[in-house]
């Protein structure tokens, strides 16, 4: 079996996905920042009742878990394709 060509297929796949994982972040980064914009205006607690808010509030919670495991998924998969750039290196050449 040529390992070279085996590892090549998953780099491929888990490439795609770290790009993937980067535009979900970033996407949730903008979401995070509008929500943030809400809040901080200074008269939209006087203009809302505080349920509102506070499902404004509730939102970005999950927002950000979502950005956390994103960011983790990234980050053990980034370890994963670097594991098979060490594997092609040290993989016997035919």
């Amino acid at each position: 079996m040529n390992v070279k060509s085996y590892t090549d297929g998953y780099h491929q796949f888990y490439t795609m996905e770290i790009d993937h994982l980067k535009k979900e972040s970033d996407m949730l980064v903008d979401a995070i920042n509008e929500v943030n914009g809400f809040l901080s205006q200074s008269d939209v607690r006087d203009v809302f009742p505080p349920c509102v808010i506070t499902q404004f509030e509730e939102h970005k919670k999950k927002l950000m878990q979502r950005h956390e495991e994103v960011r983790v998924t990234r980050q053990i998969t980034s370890t994963f394709v670097h594991a098979l750039r060490v594997i092609d290196q040290h993989a016997p050449q035919k």
